[in-house]
């Protein structure tokens, strides 16, 4: 993998805020989301502490990323807002939309107007650094949704984390192929007690600037969940 010090300075030629989703190439090991402003700061608390949000990248299926519902293709997505679902096992929790390259209008996806055939596939690779442009595995995205993949979102979740309390990745639960943050509710009252989701939704909305993209990228193959210092360790590389 290329240094991801390029990569987020290659932001500030971007201008808009990005999420980054750090993985392990064994899905079963949670990774890390973080925010990163449209003037290149990451996104902290109010003692300056970054903020981090656990996400699973795994889906159900564990099935590969171009197949419909298998895990969640590394890549560049383009953030089109927030919604509510209605499905109940995503939840009420708003969620982050988003989407592949080919899903939609591609003056959508790069938040511009296109000249009539002005290369997508050359604007893609343009959202990378030089030394990322050739490193294949963020080719998981266009390729995905060249074959029609769609409808991907960055979402909580009601499902029953004792459901897998045997598998690595608990509490968290895997879904239909989309990022799925930490949520936890109370069983009887049915109230939000924990959500990784929200703290990943309202960071995002107030954060100033326009909609920009997410990155999710495999960092390693660690078994192990991706943790703060890691991600500490990347960010204050570049800072």
């Amino acid at each position: 993998m290329p240094d991801l010090k390029s990569l987020f300075a290659h932001q500030k030629t971007i201008g808009r805020k990005v999420v980054y989703s750090f993985q392990r190439w064994n899905r079963d090991y949670p990774g890390l989301a973080i925010i990163q402003h449209a003037d290149g700061r990451f996104a902290r608390d109010g003692s300056g502490r970054l903020l981090v949000f656990q996400q699973l990248a795994r889906s159900a299926s564990d099935l590969p990323y171009f197949i419909t519902n298998g895990s969640t293709p590394q890549g560049v997505y383009s953030l089109l807002g927030t919604a509510v679902s209605k499905i109940n096992w995503i939840g009420p929790t708003p969620n982050l939309q988003m989407g592949l390259p080919f899903e939609h209008p591609w003056s959508r996806y790069f938040h511009q107007p296109l000249a009539p055939r002005q290369d997508s596939l050359k604007l893609y690779r343009a959202l990378f650094p030089a030394n990322w442009q050739k490193y294949q595995p963020m080719m998981e995205a266009w390729n995905a949704g060249k074959i029609g993949r769609s409808a991907i979102i960055a979402h909580g979740t009601t499902i029953d984390p004792e459901y897998y309390k045997d598998k690595p990745f608990y509490p968290l639960t895997p879904t239909m192929g989309c990022l799925c943050a930490r949520e936890q509710w109370n069983v009887t009252t049915g109230r939000l007690l924990l959500s990784e989701q929200y703290g990943l939704y309202s960071t995002y909305v107030n954060s100033p600037g326009k909609n920009g993209y997410l990155y999710v990228i495999n960092v390693d193959d660690e078994d192990k969940p991706v943790s703060r210092a890691e991600v500490e360790k990347w960010v204050s590389r570049f800072e």
